[in-house]
């Protein structure tokens, strides 16, 4: 075959870069373009190897078409040369008219450029005489191609392109990460399908969604899909597909655990999230198109109400509405809503909460509540911010009076709060509290005078706080009657004062007996030295004398008030201590005294706790009638007691005081002291007795007291006084000093040896020193209790614990105190005799001789 073709009109002609190649790779003729795409003159270029000047190779690059093993863009085979003189080699179905177009893409270093090559193969007479040899330029098409390569690479979701076979011919870096085999599907790779799918763009006539939202069950994902179908020339079909993952957006609207609704205010559902199928009763979301937004409200006109305040307010939170499912099944939810305009279109998001449950629940829990305040001990009521009662439970009801019904919607202030003041105030503070200002009162206990519906006045206390309950404030009142505890503070009250009392009333009457012992030393001192003086002087001792003893009388009685216990029993003739002491003290008024006593009547107790008993009863009578009048005593004898009734015709005692009379304290004379009753019911007690008084207004008093018959009560033991034997040598001790002069005066001048101490340790290293000098004591005289608790017991154990015999000594004990304390302090010890303060002087010589 011969190939007429002029070259030099091919290279002309030809818009590439192109020039003419001898068979052993020499540059034979060149066009323009190729000068300007090396940028070289044409006497540098022809007659030089292409490898050389095109390369700056030595010889044929790798990538170069001529290079042998290089397959023939025609006929594909693969020749030791690229010339095919005969194609005796190619298989049959491979023969060619042409013999050979050979091409290569590659990038070229030393031009920088990608560049493609096309080579024809140049015959005359079937003999290769050279090629022509044409060059593109792709570096920009070549670039631009890597560009859209990392573009689709660094696209965050998933990038492919399959055939109408949906092979996938091209994918991106993170679609490769999930491919594990050779050829995938996209059917296969991404929803792990074994056919294609049924919805797929490819097998779907018409017009197709080309955006769409699907869900990969395989990689658990949701996606937004974009795809796009190209036909080209060659009537090959290809789809190109975007997958966006919006996997984060679909879980936090799809799975949330409140329903979700998107919505048009004209009723279109867009789109519900799984919740909301549930509360809808839809399991397919296709079915919601089927349905309006308002076929899912019981009372349509309800969703008409609430589109208007929609639409009007733009937001809407947790208002209660009543639904129902597809089945008909009505429910409760909690709707909050907002209006959005999107692309020009209105658009409702709203968020659903089946609280069917929750008010079943609440509705259990308010009546369990209900029947919980039932059972309280304490009145419960709840009110609003007007004062009016919304529930009470049914001790309210027994405190007030009133029935439940009557306290339902009354101002409960108004009602039950007795001081009028108080109730203004109370309206006013509500007033305030209506138009939202804090109430001061919350979370305070406050007491008030109560009145009962019968007009009975009682004291109440009430806890006051505040709550909110279903957007609404309210008020939360605990109420109690405290009357009883009212008592009960009081009592103890009393009985704190009355510690108090006893505390003061021993300190002074042990500090009375101190001094009044020290006065009644030295008036029978006083006494002694008078004998030689006249009458006058002696009347004068006498009478000193006679306030001594009442003085004596005084301090008893702080003993008793003290709580002190008996220090000795006296049987006391009744009537004889009655017809004597009765008319002293009515001496100077006009009270009439009738006594009524039987005979041979004996009481068993102290004379002194007696008088007091006798002395305050007629002193308070004879004050109650004004000195006028008549006081009757009649005493006789009442099975196994002996009852004594003191009556008087003065004004009688007021009833509102009756329960207050043995009350420490109390008094209703302008200056009293408020402790005669009080003593004389500590007395009674003390020795087992009783008290009643009887009193009408008007008609005078009656006091009845009641002795009954009492054991000797056992006191220390005292053993029997024994006469001294020889000289008396006396140790006085007491932290007194004027207790040990009056002693020391009184003793010398009976001619007995006395000796004086201040407290236990100089006295028992003065008598261990008498000892040793064999001078010892007869006789101790020991204060019971001095300073820093060094008195005559400590003494007395002190001598014991060292064997010192204390029946060489007579050991006699002066107090002031009762005998039940001294038996508690001197227990296990025998003791000569007990002095109670304040004694005789006389009485000093009894227990030592």
């Amino acid at each position: 075959m011969k190939l007429n073709l002029n070259v030099e009109r091919v290279l002309e002609e030809s818009r590439f870069p192109a020039f003419f190649l001898s068979i052993d790779n020499k540059i034979l003729k060149v066009n323009e373009p190729f000068l300007r795409l090396l940028n070289k003159k044409r006497e540098d270029l022809e007659g030089k190897y292409c490898y050389e000047v095109v390369h700056g190779l030595k010889e044929l690059p790798n990538f170069c078409p001529l290079k042998e093993g290089e397959p023939c863009l025609l006929s594909g085979c693969e020749t030791n040369t690229a010339f095919c003189p005969t194609c005796k080699i190619c298989p049959e179905d491979k023969k060619t008219k042409s013999k050979g177009i050979f091409f290569k893409d590659f990038y070229e270093p030393r031009l920088k450029k990608y560049l493609r090559v096309t080579l024809f193969p140049l015959y005359e007479e079937d003999i290769p005489i050279g090629y022509l040899h044409f060059i593109e330029d792709e570096t920009q098409k070549a670039e631009l191609r890597r560009l859209l390569e990392a573009v689709v690479d660094t696209y965050p979701g998933l990038f492919f392109v399959n055939d109408e076979k949906f092979n996938i011919l091209y994918m991106n870096e993170n679609l490769k990460r999930l491919c594990n085999t050779e050829h995938p599907k996209c059917y296969e790779l991404i929803f792990g399908n074994d056919k294609p799918c049924s919805k797929c763009p490819l097998l779907i006539e018409g017009k197709v969604e080309e955006e769409k939202e699907v869900y990969s069950p395989l990689l658990d994902k949701y996606f937004i899909r974009h795809f796009k179908i190209f036909k080209i020339n060659s009537e090959k079909i290809y789809k190109i597909t975007f997958y966006a993952d919006i996997t984060e957006q679909i879980r936090l609207f799809e799975e949330s655990g409140i329903a979700l609704v998107v919505s048009t205010p004209e009723g279109e559902i867009l789109r519900v999230n799984r919740r909301a199928r549930e509360l809808f009763g839809v399991s397919d979301p296709a079915l919601l198109k089927n349905y309006r937004d308002q076929d899912f409200w019981l009372n349509p006109e309800d969703r008409k109400a609430f589109i208007e305040k929609l639409i009007k307010e733009k937001k809407i939170n947790h208002l209660e509405f009543k639904y129902k499912r597809l089945s008909g099944e009505s429910y409760t939810a909690l709707i909050s809503s907002r209006l959005y305009e999107e692309n020009g279109k209105k658009l409702i998001y709203s968020a659903f909460e089946d609280i069917t449950e929750y008010l079943r629940l609440k509705e259990e829990a308010f009546n369990f509540i209900q029947r919980v305040l039932e059972f309280l001990p304490i009145g419960v009521s709840v009110i609003d911010t007007e004062d009016k009662v919304i529930f009470v439970n049914s001790r309210l009801s027994e405190i007030t009076g009133y029935s439940i019904d009557e306290l339902k919607g009354v101002n409960l202030h108004q009602l039950l709060v007795a001081d009028p003041n108080l109730r203004k105030r109370a309206k006013e503070v509500f007033q305030k509290i209506s138009m939202g200002e804090k109430s001061k009162l919350a979370k305070r206990r406050i007491e008030f005078q109560a009145r009962r519906k019968t007009g009975e006045l009682f004291p109440a206390e009430v806890y006051f706080d505040e709550f909110i309950f279903e957007g609404k404030r309210l008020f939360i009142g605990i109420i109690q009657d405290v009357t009883e505890r009212k008592l009960i503070e009081e009592k103890l009250f009393r009985e704190e004062k009355e510690i108090v009392l006893e505390k003061i009333a021993g300190g002074l009457a042990h500090d009375l007996n101190n001094l009044l012992m020290i006065i009644k030393g030295y008036l029978e001192l006083l006494g002694e030295r008078l004998k030689k003086y006249g009458e006058k002087e002696l009347n004068y001792l006498s009478k000193v004398e006679e306030a001594f003893d009442r003085m004596k009388n005084l301090v008893s009685e702080l003993f008793i008030i003290s709580r002190g216990e008996l220090k000795r029993e006296e049987f006391i003739n009744l009537g004889e201590f009655l017809k004597k002491w009765a008319p002293f003290y009515l001496k100077g008024s006009s009270v009439a005294l009738t006594l009524d006593i039987e005979e041979n009547l004996f009481v068993n107790l102290q004379e002194n706790h007696l008088l007091s008993i006798i002395q305050n009863l007629i002193l308070n009578a004879r004050e109650a009638m004004e000195n006028s009048g008549e006081l009757r005593i009649k005493a006789q004898k009442v099975d196994n007691f002996i009852k004594v009734e003191v009556s008087d015709t003065g004004p009688g005692i007021p009833e509102e005081v009756k329960n207050k009379i043995f009350e420490p304290g109390f008094t209703t004379k302008a200056h009293g002291t408020g402790l005669g009753l009080y003593v004389v019911k500590r007395i009674m007690d003390m020795y087992n007795g009783k008290i009643e008084i009887f009193s009408h207004p008007g008609e005078g008093t009656s006091v009845t007291l009641f002795f009954p018959s009492v054991k000797s009560l056992k006191g220390v033991e005292v053993e029997p006084s024994k006469k001294a034997k020889g000289t008396l040598k006396v140790l006085v001790m007491d932290d007194e000093a004027e207790i040990r002069e009056v002693l020391k005066e009184f003793l010398s001048e009976q001619g007995i040896q006395i000796e004086t101490a201040e407290e236990g340790e100089t006295a028992f290293e003065m008598i261990l020193s008498a000892e040793r000098e064999g001078n010892p004591y007869t006789h101790l005289i020991l204060d019971l209790t001095v300073p820093k608790g060094k008195g005559g017991i400590y003494l007395l154990r002190r001598l014991q614990e060292i064997g010192f015999d204390l029946r060489k000594v007579k050991s006699i004990i002066i107090t002031g105190f009762t005998e039940e304390e001294l038996k508690k302090e001197a227990e296990g010890l025998n003791l000569d005799a007990i002095l109670y303060k304040p004694f005789s002087l006389s009485k000093v010589l009894e227990v030592l001789k």
